[in-house]
């Protein structure tokens, strides 16, 4: 069931990637191509992922190592660069978009200490090293579904509302 959810959350997180860079070109007035290809290579390989989990063998564990640590590195870069270009705009957002930006920032800096502390923990070599990594892995992917329901907030107190048109 979870390997079948993850290819529609991968296409919903394409989409989601998109809008953010039509909303923040709404406000900065330039183009965020860069987040956009970012966050769709994080969801290209979320779905490499996915489509290894439950397969045997070194090349198949490789493979689900590769797609989940790229997801999680191209989906944070996209997060980091997206926060950039809106602090960039300073004081002239909103005050409660001020807020939700500071929680994305904040969650960040945690992403940062989970990712730190997963390195310092697997580099001791201790026991419990493997569980430990499996409940940081967890919390971080918990900690980014965070910063796309902030986004979602931003959106509304921004007013944004993005139309599907087909000219016929």
């Amino acid at each position: 069931m979870f390997r079948g959810l993850m290819m529609p959350t991968a296409a919903f997180l394409v989409m989601f990637w998109y809008l953010k860079c039509v909303w923040l070109k709404e406000l900065t007035h330039k183009s965020h191509n860069t987040i956009f290809v970012l966050g769709t290579i994080g969801a290209v390989f979320l779905v490499l992922y996915a489509d290894f989990l439950g397969t045997e063998g070194d090349f198949y564990e490789f493979m689900r190592r590769y797609g989940i640590t790229l997801y999680f590195a191209m989906t944070i870069l996209a997060q980091m660069l997206s926060i950039r270009s809106l602090q960039k705009l300073g004081n002239s957002l909103d005050k409660k978009i001020l807020r939700y930006l500071t929680i994305q920032f904040i969650l960040i800096t945690v992403y940062w200490v989970l990712g730190i502390s997963n390195v310092v923990i697997k580099a001791t070599g201790v026991s419990w090293a493997d569980q430990a990594e499996n409940i940081i892995e967890w919390h971080f992917a918990l900690y980014m579904s965070f910063f796309f329901g902030l986004t979602a907030m931003m959106w509304k107190r921004s007013g944004f509302q993005f139309q599907f048109r087909i000219n016929r």
